[in-house]
């Protein structure tokens, strides 16, 4: 989901109690939510959730059309998402959850922030349809650079201090793209 529309006065809990459960239990950060009430006294407690917006009931068409066209422009070049299809079906990722794609027996691990999911391919595919952010230090191995925290001679560290190989045949490219972003970005 990307955007949830919470009503506050819900029968077994407060809007804002569940939406406080999608911050802080279930760790969803990305997902944009709204609140709706007839009450205007909620809005305060909502702040901590950080709600994109908070409509008071009866909902009038135009606050509706405002609220999903403020989420458009938030959203427009914010999100990005890897499309794959699995055993549970077709399926979508945010790119900025994947940490690295790791190629095994014609399986495709997507190792993400906070799991691991698998679908049959090969990482050649995977590769052409992703962004420049993401580069091949393996035969096997497709990493998002935005969350390597340091490239050695031989492996890159990533952020959460997995340790990944850079073949022997990538190195010399490798070390290429690091300068070459390295010289944009100063």
């Amino acid at each position: 989901m990307d955007l949830i529309f919470l009503d506050i006065e819900l029968k077994k809990t407060l809007g804002y109690e569940l939406g406080s459960y999608i911050r802080n239990v279930l760790n969803l950060q990305k997902i944009d939510i709204v609140y709706i009430s007839n009450n205007s006294s909620y809005a305060m407690a909502l702040f901590k959730t950080r709600p994109i917006d908070f409509l008071i009931k009866p909902i009038k068409k135009e606050d509706l059309r405002n609220v999903l066209d403020q989420y458009l422009k938030l959203n427009k070049e914010k999100k990005e998402f890897f499309k794959f299809k699995n055993k549970i079906g077709y399926q979508r990722i945010d790119v900025q959850d994947i940490y690295y794609f790791e190629s095994e027996n014609k399986i495709v691990k997507i190792h993400c922030i906070n799991n691991i999911i698998k679908f049959y391919g090969k990482l050649n595919d995977v590769e052409q349809k992703l962004n420049d952010s993401f580069i091949r230090i393996h035969s096997s191995i497709l990493v998002n650079t935005v969350y390597i925290a340091q490239f050695k001679y031989n492996e890159v560290k990533m952020i959460n201090g997995e340790l990944l190989p850079i073949s022997q045949s990538r190195r010399q490219d490798i070390r290429k793209k690091q300068m070459d972003r390295w010289e944009n970005n100063s």
